[in-house]
């Protein structure tokens, strides 16, 4: 059962990645609109660093990786939020951007770093515990 819950975690945070790496275009379209010119930066960071927190989720199993598979999930998390945090800012500025428009996007930011954070709750509570 471990290994299932182990390999279903790993899943969900590769499938997580790589679904915002190829809907990256929805957010792309959406922070023409937003005037922070930051947004582009942690639009960016919050994708690279998902990918990298997916490929270092392999080496969970390794007891060693497992504070660099922790800093690349803190650091993803917090450049998502960041970045969502931009977007409902902007939204509530009334610039250009409605929450009409960038409800997919939001959608999407929020299940993304959902599915980070469960799997990599999932995965270091199962990991650790194989390790044992």
């Amino acid at each position: 059962m471990k290994d299932i819950l182990y390999n279903g975690s790993r899943f969900l945070i590769y499938i997580a990645a790589l679904s915002h790496l190829a809907l990256s275009q929805i957010h792309i379209g959406i922070i023409t609109k937003v005037f922070n010119p930051n947004s582009g930066f942690f639009l960016f960071s919050f994708t690279i660093l998902g990918v990298v927190t997916a490929f270092s989720s392999s080496s969970v199993k390794k007891g060693s990786r497992i504070e660099l598979f922790l800093l690349a999930c803190v650091a993803t998390e917090a450049m998502g939020f960041y970045f969502l945090r931009i977007l409902i800012k902007d939204i509530q500025e009334a610039n250009l951007l409605t929450f009409h428009d960038a409800s997919l996007s939001i959608g999407l930011l929020v299940a993304t770093m959902a599915a980070f954070i469960i799997g990599a709750i999932l995965l270091l509570a199962t990991g650790i515990a194989k390790d044992e």
